[in-house]
Order: structure tokens, then C-alpha cells, then sequence
């Protein structure tokens, strides 16, 4: 069941990288796998646990830090 499940996530990651492509917003040279795997790993449930119960973040300091991660690593410039 994790299998299907973590299976499952990543295709929807795989299409929100898809849509954000669409519009000409992934940083040019990126794969959509890698950005993919990326918005999965950065927005996985152990890494919202291990940062805001493990090192005491916020919900909204974890939410400011994805928006920021995901906009340095898979956006591009403004």
C-alpha cells in the first residue's frame, strides 16, 4: 500500500511540474523528472515532519521555506 501510495504522489508531482511547464515557468535545462522527484522529495510528509517536529519549524515557516526552495530550484528568473 505505501508503494501505491508514494507511487501515486509522484505522478501527481509529475503533473504539476507538467502544468508549471505549460506555462513557460520551469527554468529552462530542468527535466521534468528532476523537478518532478524534487517537488516530491521537498514536499514529502517526512520532511514536513522532520522539520516542524523534529527541529521545531512552524507549518508557515516549512510553507515560506518550500515556496522558496521550489522557486530557486525549479522556477525561472523573473
Amino acid at each position: 500500500m505505501w508503494q501505491e501510495i508514494s507511487e501515486r504522489r509522484a505522478a501527481n508531482m509529475r503533473r504539476f511540474v507538467e502544468d508549471l511547464r505549460a506555462t513557460g515557468q520551469v527554468r529552462e535545462g530542468l527535466a521534468t523528472d528532476e523537478a518532478a522527484d524534487t517537488v516530491w522529495l521537498t514536499n514529502s510528509p517526512e520532511v514536513f515532519v522532520m522539520l516542524t517536529t523534529e527541529r521545531g519549524w512552524t507549518p508557515d515557516a516549512y510553507e515560506r521555506w518550500l515556496v522558496d526552495t521550489w522557486t530557486r530550484l525549479l522556477l525561472t528568473a523573473r
